[in-house]
């Protein structure tokens, strides 16, 4: 056979394996179905846990009743500095956590901007723990302990807040 024959032959085989689609290949739908797999579990770690999702747009919205509507009757909210601060003696926030106390309206309603949560974990039923950080100046993390799917108890831990050394008597 001349080189022509073979260069012709050649060009027909080329052709003729390039004819076949390749993503109808199983190896290549088989791939295809891992990586939608994927995507999915990357979705649902991605997802917040319901009472985080509430907890960002109650806050987010600065409106005294959403954010209260979160919590359980008895519900309170405290940073770990107002903790600190009671148990060394400063009773100024005693009564003042709960959804009708000064200091838990005053905290509702003190950001403007957009609550990024990072990294929140749904803890068993009845915790939830994240990363958060307000647009407007803060970042920290927080805890919510639940009762029926509501707060009883939200602590959060305001980074840009340094906690004092105990002052020696």
């Amino acid at each position: 056979m001349t080189a022509r024959v073979w260069t012709i032959l050649l060009l027909a085989v080329l052709l003729a394996s390039c004819a076949s689609d390749p993503t109808s290949s199983s190896e290549y739908l088989d791939l295809q179905q891992e990586r939608d797999d994927l995507a999915a579990r990357i979705a649902e770690l991605e997802a917040l846990p319901p009472i985080v999702e509430q907890f960002k747009a109650a806050y987010e919205s600065g409106d005294l009743d959403e954010v209260r509507g979160i919590y359980t009757e008895d519900g309170i909210w405290a940073t770990t500095a107002n903790v600190y601060e009671l148990y060394y003696g400063q009773e100024s926030h005693i009564g003042e956590w709960g959804t009708d106390g000064y200091e838990f309206a005053r905290t509702a309603t003190l950001h403007a901007g957009e609550l990024e949560i990072l990294g929140a974990i749904q803890v068993g039923d009845n915790a939830a723990a994240f990363g958060w950080r307000w647009s407007d100046f803060a970042s920290g993390t927080g805890t919510l302990h639940l009762r029926g799917g509501k707060i009883v108890v939200a602590s959060l831990s305001v980074t840009e807040f340094e906690i004092p050394p105990l002052a020696s008597s």
